[in-house]
This record gives structure tokens, sequence and C-alpha cells, in this order.
């Protein structure tokens, strides 16, 4: 017998769907903007480096927006804006509670485990070619079981902002997305939870580097097509061109993923369909 009942296997009930991001540390960690302003008011802070961070915070609000609306736009049901906006919804929505699951035990009298998870959004200078990075954040235990995903957006993008951040931010959440999914069953194995009819199995969340990167190029693609961008590249490989637009569907799909992989069979990535790379599993 299982020792934790999942909520009678449906724990929809009992999760909050928005999740929640917070700020890093390196975005002023728990302090709100009025806060911030308060502490430089003080002298505990000083007050260039507390409207720096705050107009850092903007900048990614105002990306998660126009990545939110542009997911939007799409047509419905189609699957570039369900991928969108599942990248969208990895980050939740800022001061809301965090993404909580309680799980009931079967034995009477025993505690409840609540498991949370978050999403952190930080900024830090990253290397050369890469605009964000998606990492998993060490679980803690204390009264909650949580465990979330860390979002760095490069320093020189955030500040420039624009089209370039929200497509970063977007492109981020699919990563965020797919750890965070990779993690959350994890935790449903170390409880011994059963998995939900119908949800993917730990081997399809447990993805190799290329697929994870392939699914956020995707997404890329798609803020590029509907954000009307010019012809974009990466290095010199072309990711997204307008012309594509004049061909069949079938045929701009084939031109995407293959302007795709010519990006990632070079550094930093180095992967391909033939040599896609780590999976989560094996400490990537």
């Amino acid at each position: 017998m299982h020792r934790y009942v999942y909520v009678g296997n449906r724990p929809t009930r009992y999760v909050d769907p928005l999740g929640l991001y917070e700020w890093d540390p390196t975005l002023g960690g728990d302090r709100t903007d009025p806060q911030l302003r308060e502490s430089a008011d003080a002298g505990e802070i000083n007050r260039g480096e507390a409207e720096r961070t705050i107009k850092r915070r903007d900048a990614f609000r105002d990306s998660l927006r126009k990545a939110s609306e542009t997911a939007e736009s799409l047509p419905e049901g189609s699957s570039e804006r369900r991928e969108l906006e599942r990248s969208v919804q990895a980050y939740g929505e800022e001061g809301k509670p965090i993404r909580t699951t309680r799980i009931e035990p079967d034995t009477p009298g025993a505690s409840a485990i609540v498991v949370t998870e978050n999403v952190a959004v930080g900024v830090g200078e990253l290397e050369e070619g890469i605009a964000g990075r998606a990492s998993a954040m060490e679980p803690s235990f204390d009264e909650s079981f949580r465990f979330g995903v860390r979002v760095t957006i490069d320093t020189a993008v955030i500040d420039r902002g624009g089209d370039q951040l929200s497509t970063t931010v977007a492109h981020e959440g699919t990563h965020a997305s797919n750890r965070a999914a990779y993690q959350r069953r994890g935790i449903e194995q170390q409880l011994g939870l059963d998995r939900l009819e119908g949800a993917p199995d730990t081997e399809a969340l447990d993805k190799t580097r290329h697929q994870d990167e392939l699914e956020a190029y995707r997404v890329t693609h798609t803020m590029l097509r509907a954000r009307r961008a010019g012809k974009t590249g990466n290095g010199s490989t072309v990711v997204w061109d307008p012309g594509w637009e004049r061909l069949p569907p079938r045929l701009q799909e084939r031109k995407r993923d293959e302007a795709i992989n010519e990006v990632l069979k070079r550094p930093p990535y180095r992967v391909s369909p033939e040599n896609p790379g780590e999976r989560f599993s094996e400490g990537r």
C-alpha cells in the first residue's frame, strides 16, 4: 500500500495552477519594489542599485506580459499557442501563492505533506551567445517539500529589453516547464504516489539536451513569427525568415526545425538528433 494518497488521485483539486515566480537575490530577493526604495532611503542599500533592480524587474514583467499577449493572439487550439502558453504558465504570476499540492496521509492522525513549487528569476553575466539559463534549484525539506527552477537572464539582455528579452523569457519558460515537470515526477515517486492516468511517464519527462532545446527554440520561433520580426539569426544561421510564411505549413515546420538543428549542432550546444546529449537524470 502506498504511504500517501495523492488527494484521491485528483491533485489538481488541490493545486494552485498559477504557481509563483519570485525574485532571486540578484533582483532584490523577497523585498517588494516599495521596500527596496525604503531600504535605499534608510541607507541600507545603494539608491542607484535599488532603482536599477526595479527597472530590471519591470523589464521582465513587461516581457512576460508580451509573451502572454503573443500566445493569446495565436489560433486557439494550435500547437504553437499551447507551447507558448505552457512557457508563460511556468512562471505563474508574481505575488500569487506558491503552487501547492497537499498530500493527505492514509494513516489516521498523520500529518499531511505540502509540496510547494516555484520559479526564481534573477540576472547574471552569462557566457557569450547565451541569453538565459534555467537550472534546477536544490530541493529543501523543512515545513514543506519545496523545489523549483532558477531562471537567470543575461544582464546585457535584460538591460536592452525589447523583443530579444521577451523572446528569451519565453524560451527559458519552456526550459523551466520541462525541468519542473521532471522534478515533480521525481518527487511523486519519492513519496510513493501513483502516476495520474494520462500523465507522461518518467522517461518521457527525462528530456535530452537536444529535446529540451528544440522545444525552447520552437517557442522562440513562434515569438519571432507572431511579433513580425525581420530575418533573425543566431551567428551565421537564420532562425526565422519572414519569407517562410509563403511556404505550405509542413514546409515551414521543416525549415524551422532544420534551422534550429543548425544552431544546436554548434557551440555552446553541440547536440543533434543523432547526438542528443545528456538527459536531466544524467546531471544536466
